[in-house]
Formats: C-alpha cells, structure tokens, sequence
C-alpha cells in the first residue's frame, strides 16, 4: 500500500490484483493492462494530486506518502518489539543454531515471540527496508515447532517424552525456507548443512524436516498467494534449455571473479555491520541515537522532554524528572522506548529517501528488482529498469551510466543493509544480498559482454551466448555464500528459485569461491551476531580415543574362571566356579571386579596365556 491499492478488492495486492507478477509495472506497481472493475490504483492518480498542485509536487505528495507510511509501519514494529518481545529481532537464525546446539532460549521461542515476530515481519518487510523475510520466517517456523512441541507433551501422546526439541525445530526451519522461497529441497538442506554444523542430526531429524518442507511448499501452493500458481519465485521468460543460455568453459573465470568479488563484500559487510551493531549498542547505554549527531539529538530532546530521561555521566538513567534539569555531567538520553523507535523511524527516513530518489532499480520492490536483473534482454520486465539498450532492443545496457547505476544501487544496498541489520526490529538477510550479489553480477556480466563484442562482429556465436542475466544470478547464490558461508543448500535454493539447471556448475564454483575467500577474513554474519549476543560455539566433539590398546587395561582370568556359554551348565558348577573366583586375587593388578564384561572381553581381546577364547566370563 506503500504506492496504491486495488480498487474493487483492498485485501489483495497488486500481483493478485493483476494476475500474477507478471503483469505488474514495477516502477509503479500498478497493473500493464488494468481492468475495469478490479484495478490497481496509485495514491497520486486516486487523489488527482498531479492535476491539482502540478506535476512536480504530485510526485511530491506521492513520495510523502511512500515515506510517511514507511515511517508509521516501522515505528509500530519497533514499538511492538520493544514493549512485548525484545527477542523478536534480527533474523532469529543465530537463536534457532543455538537453540538446536542446546541453549536453552524459551523468550526466542515463546508464544509472544511467534506472534510480535510474524506482526513485526509484515510491518517492516511493507515498509519497504533494506531486508528480507526468509531468516525471520526459519525463527517463526521454528516457534511453530516449539509450540506443537509443547502441545504433544502436554497431551501425553505415546513416545513424545522421546522427541528431543532439536526435532521439531528442524521440522520448523525446513518449513520456513520452503515457505520463504517455494524451496522444499532447500529447506531439507539448509537443515542439514547450517543446523547440522553445531549437531549431528539423525535420520528421524531430516524425516521431521523433509515433511514439513512438503507440508509448507503444498500449502502454500494451495493458497497461491502470488495468483500466478507457482511455487518458483523468478520464472524466467528465456527457458533454460534456450541455447542463449549455454555457457563456455572460459566463462568460469569470469563467475570466479563474481565470487571473488561477493565474498569480499560479503567480509566488508560483516566487519561493518557488526562495527554498527557495537556502536549502536554502546551508544543505546548512554540513551543517545548512533545514527543522528549529538547537537540534533539535544534539539530533538529538548524540543520534546517526553521522549527523554535525565542521565548520570556513566550513561545510566537517574531517578526524577526527564527533561527537569538534566542529569548532572551525563544530560539528557532518550528513553529506551523513544531511542528504539526513533532509530526505526530513521531507518525509515534514510531508506525512503535514497531509494525513491537515485534509481528505479532501488524504488521498486526488491524481489521485482531481483526479478528484472536475472531476465535476458529483450524483456519487458528488464526494459522497464532500464537494463536493455534502447528499451526493448535486443542486446542489454552496456553503456557507462548503465554500467555505474548497477554499481551504485549495490552500493546502496549494502548501506542500506549494514545499517537496517541489527536494529530492533524483525529483519533478514536473504532478499538484500541477492539484491547486491545481482547487481554486482550483471555489472560483470556486461563487462564481459562488452569483451566479447570488441573481439568479433556482433553476430558471433560466441557473444549469443552472453547474457548478463544469467551473471547476475550467479552474483546472487554467491553473495548468499558471502554473507552466510553456506555452499550447498543456497545452490539449491537458487535453482528452485529460478529453474536454472544448465547453471549449476556455475553456481557451485561462485558459491565455494566466496566461503573460501570470507572464510579466512571474518565470521559468518550469524555466527558474528551470536558471538555479541553472548552465545558461544556448541559442536559436537570429535569422537575420543584411547592411546592404548584394549590389553592393557583388561584383566586376565583363567579358565577356571570361563564357561562355554553354548553349552547347559549345572547350578552346581556355577556355585562351584563362584568360590573358585571369590578365591583369586584381582586387586594385585589395579583391575576391576572378575565379573565385569569388559575384562572378559579385555582378555579375550589381549589374547594371552590363560585368556578365554570363544567364551564369557562370570
């Protein structure tokens, strides 16, 4: 509703309004052909803004709009968080590790927390910030299963006390990944690759989890909320059989450069959001905002004394009047409620600005941003962001400004991102690095485009076969690896998402250069925030061997002290072999009791004079 609403139907948005995705205008989110009764309809043209005040403060009405309602949703998300459920920030990725590890986290997982994260989600994600709904969804889907876990043992069901919580979350994560991306194969191997690194799952754990990935995938099938009745978010146009999208063998530099570049950026976004996230929580003990100067924030506080509480020198609130005279050497703070919230509604402010503003691929939704850079050109879809030459000629937009406003709205995007991640709200981490790892593909892709159309006439066989699209999905599934250090799950992820299968090789070889390249320079971003969180690495140990053999340990015991157990033997001569044992001294030798198995085994294993061989000891 950030732009308009469907006129005829307000509970449907424009993809159900327009009949699929397909058919939206991107840039202004209204439908291609709009129909007469149910159609969708912009603020501006609904309010005839551009006919009453002019053209240029139409569009201005219009972008006030689009940032008040970002301001106002962000702002009852960070309230909601703040006041009933602090745990439901950030992704709940690096709390469903540890809480499968086996901390115990029940405000991460409560009822509280399922609800203000799934209302929070909604509020921030149609707010239209630089984040994505796919690691708050894994947190939700795994709430679910705590929740149905509790449910079971409340009701005593027959072998639930034997049900470890670590198998239902697994249920809940796989269900969220397909839910999030129509990726059932993904969420069964994002179990096993991410949660399966801090503990060995066993086969009922991906049963859990491969079931309720088809569970979630036919549900949401079923419910088809895009209204195009499919489960693969970027359906390209070109099919991928189409010989345009055969690659060569020297291609593979090139997608070894993509990942080489996203792991770098993946480590630069690390290292400068968890440098925001220390800043932001240092700050936030002195009561004062990181992303506003100190003079504004006195002015503000000032200008308003209900958002304010007095402060001692150290950072720390003081009884009394906020604003009746301030707090000795340490002045005036924001109250915790106002800091959070006013850090939302900044957010807010700075995003809306710089999206609606610079570029047409950063105003529009991300997922049809995303959507326009993998498509091929000639496309409608591609045209509309201005990614091929002359609108809808044949070849893509290779020129210098093209080429800039890819990197520039990456730039952007990984700004955007640095600074949105971390703050109290509900935020994910999946859409803005497909985002960036797109840009920054396509950006390659037309350099080798360029390339290739320098070295022969334009009708080569070689250059048909290069599409920057086809680079910008391979910077996608590698700037995941870079922010997330996955390989195999997010390469599957990819293909589910786009159908791709003639580009798995080159998915795998971007997707490996990134871990190795992120790997070596810096944490994970999950793992990052859990070690500020406080949650350190729980893995399973490495198995534990003995530097002996098992004689050197086990005892000896004489035949007298074995009987062939394949044979009836007599009461009398177990009574008999009972007093000869009670005879033998064992305690010469440091050995345990004669009647343990394991020295029976130990002599049998060390298989010297006297040992028993074929039999059992008593």
């Amino acid at each position: 509703t950030r732009k308009g609403f469907m006129l005829g139907s307000n509970i449907h948005g424009n993809h159900w309004c327009c009949g699929g995705a397909e058919n939206v205008d991107v840039l202004s989110e209204g439908c291609v052909h709009g129909g007469p009764l149910v159609r969708w309809v912009h603020w501006v043209d609904y309010f005839n803004f551009e006919h009453l005040v002019g053209a240029y403060f139409g569009r201005s009405t219009g972008f006030t709009i689009y940032m008040l309602q970002s301001v106002v949703l962000t702002g009852v998300a960070a309230l909601l968080v703040h006041e009933f459920c602090p745990a439901a920030r950030g992704s709940g990725i690096p709390d469903v590790k540890a809480a499968v590890s086996g901390f115990d986290l029940p405000q991460s997982f409560s009822g509280a927390c399922l609800l203000i994260k799934t209302l929070g989600l909604s509020l921030t994600v149609g707010a239209g910030l630089s984040l994505g709904k796919e690691g708050p969804l894994i947190h939700i889907g795994v709430c679910w299963a705590h929740a149905l876990a509790r449910l079971v043992r409340a009701l005593r069901l027959p072998g639930s006390s034997a049900l470890p919580l670590h198998d239902f979350a697994c249920a809940g994560a796989a269900a969220g990944v397909s839910t999030a991306f129509g990726a059932p194969l993904g969420g069964v191997l994002f179990v096993a690759e991410e949660l399966g690194s801090v503990r060995v799952l066993g086969r009922r754990s991906l049963l859990f989890a491969f079931t309720a990935a088809i569970s979630a995938s036919f549900t949401l099938k079923h419910l088809n909320l895009s209204g195009a009745n499919r489960l693969t978010l970027f359906s390209l146009s070109t099919s991928t059989h189409n010989p345009r999208k055969e690659w060569h063998s020297w291609e593979m530099a090139a997608f070894l450069i993509i990942g080489l570049l996203c792991g770098l950026v993946g480590v630069l976004f690390v290292k400068v959001n968890l440098r925001f996230t220390v800043q932001r929580r240092r700050m936030a003990k002195q009561g004062r905002l990181w992303l506003l100067p100190a003079g504004l924030q006195d002015r503000i506080l000032r200008a308003c004394p209900r958002l304010a509480e007095a402060r001692r020198g150290d950072g720390a609130a003081t009884a009394g009047v906020a604003g009746a005279g301030g707090g000795g050497s340490g002045g005036l703070g924001f109250a915790p409620l106002s800091l959070n919230v006013a850090e939302g509604v900044t957010i807010a402010i700075i995003t809306a600005m710089l999206n609606y503003h610079f570029l047409s691929v950063l105003r529009a939704p991300s997922m049809e941003a995303i959507h326009a850079l993998f498509e091929t050109c000639p496309t409608s879809r591609a045209a509309r962001f201005g990614l091929c030459a002359g609108g809808s000629a044949s070849g893509p937009e290779v020129s210098f400004w093209g080429c800039t406003g890819l990197m520039v709205a990456a730039g952007l995007r990984v700004f955007q991102t640095s600074y949105t991640f971390g703050a109290a709200l509900p935020s994910g981490l999946f859409i803005p690095s497909l985002y960036i790892g797109a840009t920054i593909g396509r950006f390659v892709g037309n350099v080798v485009y360029l390339i290739v159309q320098s070295q022969g006439d334009s009708g080569s066989t070689l250059q048909l076969h290069i599409e920057p699209g086809m680079f910008a999905m391979v910077g996608a599934v590698a700037m995941l690896s870079g922010f997330c250090r996955m390989t195999v799950s997010l390469v599957v992820i990819m293909f589910e998402l786009t159908g791709e299968l003639t580009y798995l090789v080159p998915f795998m070889c971007a997707a490996l250069a990134a871990k190795l390249v992120g790997d070596p320079m810096s944490p994970s971003i999950y793992d990052g925030h859990a070690k500020l969180n406080g949650i350190g690495p729980v893995e399973e140990q490495a198995d534990i061997r003995l530097e002996m053999a098992v004689g050197d340990l086990a005892v000896l015991v004489s035949h007298h002290g074995c009987l062939d157990v394949s044979e009836a033997v007599a009461l009398t001569t177990l009574q008999q072999l009972a007093r000869t044992l009670a005879e033998i001294d064992i305690d010469a030798d440091g050995g345990g009791s004669p009647a343990d198995g394991g020295a029976a085994n130990g002599g049998d294993a060390a298989g010297g004079e006297g040992s028993c061989s074929g039999q059992a000891a008593v």
